[in-house]
């Protein structure tokens, strides 16, 4: 009983060069341009991260910077003995009062240096002998009903708030109870309001192509970037927002200032935006792989057909050798392995044809010979059975 174990010398030629070509070439060049790809991206991802997390780290520190400079501002008015006095004084009259402005506020204005983050400084004051123009604003019993001046009067510290300040705007104000001297008669309030084109220039960074929120300790967002949030009027908590699928949140340290305990700036970005780079050079990722799948593949092609074309005609001529038909190969006498190939089946060929020219020379000399024992009456007609004998099988191997 014949083995039917699968054995490689019975694959057809064509096939084995079929499987060498996608072993050795497709499959290599396929799985290379994958894990490159795959690796690119990975490396452009995590540098894309690496980016935007610093971005929103400088974001995170500049806008400390700001309201550390606000909060300086109100920390040298709350130690400002002129100031003090000037707002705790009773004026006898509207002159006593403008002499006094003059002389501790508007001197005052005048000698700190230009701060363009700060957008403006008011006080607040229970005293009834001032005049309330030029930055100087009563303490009414609507002011004393609102939130943030309940919560100034109830800490020592400077608090810092959101203040919209119309629906496109907003800006974040620094409040603090001036109490610092032993002599207060009056209730003394300073607020200092943060530039808001200062905010939207922190804040709108164009190295990060995502959405940027600052929430507070409570993680409701008090400052955002993000369109069609309506966070100005109310507190939304961050973990509410709708965000698209596959994105990617990188969070920043906690602010470090005491004001603004557990403030931090959280970024929200897509992965789709993130590796837009990478997906803009994919093309031309693509069109490197098919070079380098098409450039073998032609090469190899055109090695695999020399070599099958003229193997087969070697073999169809072979065939026909079945059928005493030796007809020789005409093709030029190339010297590689099929061209020797070649030569050697032709070679071959004229040697089996001079071999059957012989045989059938020799029978018809032997049927010649036997012709000269018959009477003359068939000798003429033998002789012209056996020469056309001849014809027939010498013209075979001509």
């Amino acid at each position: 009983m014949k083995n039917h174990k699968f054995s490689f010398h019975n694959v057809r030629l064509s096939s084995k060069l079929l499987v060498m070509y996608i072993l050795s070439v497709f499959i290599p060049i396929v799985l290379t341009n994958i894990i490159f790809y795959t690796v690119t991206i990975d490396n452009v991802k995590k540098q894309q991260m690496q980016d935007s997390k610093l971005t929103l780290e400088q974001i995170s520190t500049d806008f400390g910077k700001v309201i550390d400079d606000a909060v300086g501002t109100s920390s040298s008015l709350y130690t400002n003995s002129n100031i003090n006095e000037f707002l705790e004084k009773d004026y006898s009259s509207d002159v006593d009062y403008i002499e006094n402005y003059d002389t501790y506020l508007r001197t005052f204005n005048q000698a700190s240096p230009i701060n363009p983050s700060i957008n403006s400084i008011r006080f607040y004051t229970d005293n009834p002998t001032m005049i309330y123009t030029g930055g100087v604003y009563p303490i009414t019993k609507e002011i004393e009903g609102l939130a943030w001046y309940m919560q100034v009067m109830n800490t020592n510290s400077p608090i810092v708030l959101k203040t919209p300040l119309d629906n496109q705007t907003t800006t974040f104000t620094i409040i603090r109870k001036l109490d610092y001297f032993n002599y207060n008669n009056k209730q003394k309030i300073v607020k200092i309001e943060v530039n808001p084109s200062t905010l939207q220039n922190i804040f709108d960074k164009v190295t990060f192509k995502g959405d940027v929120y600052l929430l507070n300790a409570k993680g409701e967002i008090q400052y955002t970037t993000k369109k069609g949030l309506d966070w100005r009027k109310k507190n939304i908590q961050f973990s509410q927002v709708s965000k698209a699928d596959k994105t990617v949140t990188l969070n920043t340290t906690y602010l470090d200032q005491a004001y603004l305990y557990n403030w931090k700036v959280v970024g929200v970005i897509s992965e789709k935006t993130m590796l837009h780079t990478v997906y803009k050079s994919g093309h031309f990722i693509i069109y490197l792989a098919c070079i380098n799948i098409l450039l073998p593949s032609i090469i190899i092609i055109f090695i695999a057909r020399s070599i099958l074309t003229r193997l087969h005609r070697i073999l169809k001529h072979i065939k026909k050798m079945g059928d005493q038909n030796f007809e020789e190969i005409s093709d030029h006498e190339y010297t590689d392995e099929i061209g020797v190939l070649t030569s050697e089946f032709n070679r071959m060929t004229n040697k089996i044809k001079a071999l059957f020219k012989m045989y059938f020379w020799l029978i018809f000399k032997k049927r010649i010979w036997r012709s000269n024992g018959i009477g003359r009456s068939l000798v003429h007609s033998k002789a012209k059975s056996i020469h056309i004998f001849y014809l027939i099988h010498w013209k075979r191997f001509e």
